[in-house]
């Protein structure tokens, strides 16, 4: 998938905040590294504003956690891509 500049400078800053926060992706930013084609599966964003996991395991960035016998994931990176690319 070919990803604007403007996207591709905002992913990457994301990343650096990320990294300078000390939150850790299992995955180093495969999501990005891939150009967006292998993407944790997500439900989408609920009314509460969280992303609802739909991956096997729903563990795969190490970013999840449980609530209300559900799984919700919490990267910023995931965020942006699912707002910016509907992905």
């Amino acid at each position: 998938m070919e990803i604007a500049t403007e996207h591709q400078e905002q992913m990457k800053n994301i990343i650096a905040e990320m990294q300078a926060g000390g939150i850790q992706c299992l995955n180093n930013f495969d999501c990005y590294k891939s150009g967006l084609e292998r993407l944790c599966k997500i439900k989408g964003i609920d009314a509460f504003d969280t992303i609802e996991c739909n991956s096997e395991g729903a563990r795969c960035c190490g970013l999840s956690f449980s609530a209300l016998s559900k799984r919700f994931c919490r990267c910023p990176l995931r965020r942006y891509i699912s707002e910016s690319f509907h992905r």
